[in-house]
């Protein structure tokens, strides 16, 4: 059975529907009994292809939330993105994780810029604060093509938000230039940037593999995301500190398995 079949019978289940009811109506608080296995991702993403809100799920912790997220990608349409916390092991070691900040950027980024996505997490990394919106805002280097723009002004607004120069990018929180070619590897994006100018004109935008240099995606914009908490930054912004919550639209829809045990772990 194709997984788009097995989605369609799940959303014919009539408590589903149900559900969704619900939902759409405005119930503050639904209890769901008797979910085991993969049927709670199926029951839910069979909800979340129904209602175009934005949804935090939280986990009891990041191995399942990692699983989970995994599985929602596979059934759903929207995007679903996993919040982990900043750091390896946790935060009393003090030990960031570029790829767990990289993580953290891109759905802060996406919640800044107002998208309805799907985001699954766990309490420690819920209890982590985050960089206030406003300040995400006024930090972001947004880019497009036919802007005029010098590579010196780019250089400079990297050079504050601590972005550090390098002959080859590798990792987020790097910048090269070679020229009239700028790469830069933003915390919010997966592949780093390459940007090509003519003059003071950004000619073309593009993300590129890290080990062949080959081109991967053109783009018309790109936004370039510091790192989201930076104590060295000069910027008092990048200091402030608020919690997700705060980003969220006022219609979005919390699922919480053992929401007790989040409680008390936060």
């Amino acid at each position: 059975m194709k997984i788009s079949e097995l989605n369609s019978l799940f959303s014919k289940h009539s408590q589903l529907k149900e559900c969704v009811s619900l939902l759409k109506k405005g119930e503050k608080r639904i209890c769901l009994k008797g979910l085991t296995g993969s049927s709670k991702s199926l029951f839910i993403t069979s909800i979340l292809n129904q209602l175009n809100n934005t949804h935090l799920i939280v986990l009891p912790d990041k191995e399942y939330a990692a699983y989970f997220q995994n599985d929602l990608e596979l059934f759903i349409d929207q995007k679903a993105l996993f919040l982990p916390t900043s750091y390896k092991r946790s935060i009393i070691y003090g030990q960031e994780d570029s790829s767990n900040l990289l993580l953290r950027a891109e759905t802060l980024n996406a919640l800044a810029n107002n998208e309805k996505i799907v985001i699954v997490t766990y309490p420690e990394a819920l209890a982590e604060k985050v960089i206030r919106k406003d300040a995400l805002i006024n930090s972001t280097l947004n880019l497009s093509v036919g802007e005029n723009i010098s590579i010196d002004f780019i250089q400079e607004v990297l050079q504050e938000y601590h972005f550090i120069y390098v002959d080859f990018v590798y990792e987020p929180g790097q910048y090269s230039i070679r020229g009239s070619i700028v790469d830069i590897f933003s915390y919010a994006s997966d592949y780093p940037y390459r940007i090509d100018f003519f003059g003071d004109v950004v000619e073309s935008m593009r993300s590129f593999e890290i080990d062949s240099q080959l081109s991967k995606n053109p783009f018309t914009k790109i936004a370039i995301i510091p790192k989201i908490i930076n104590p060295n930054a000069e910027n008092n912004e990048l200091k402030q500190t608020e919690s997700i919550f705060s980003y969220l639209p006022n219609d979005s829809i919390l699922w919480a398995e053992d929401i007790l045990f989040t409680i008390d772990k936060i």
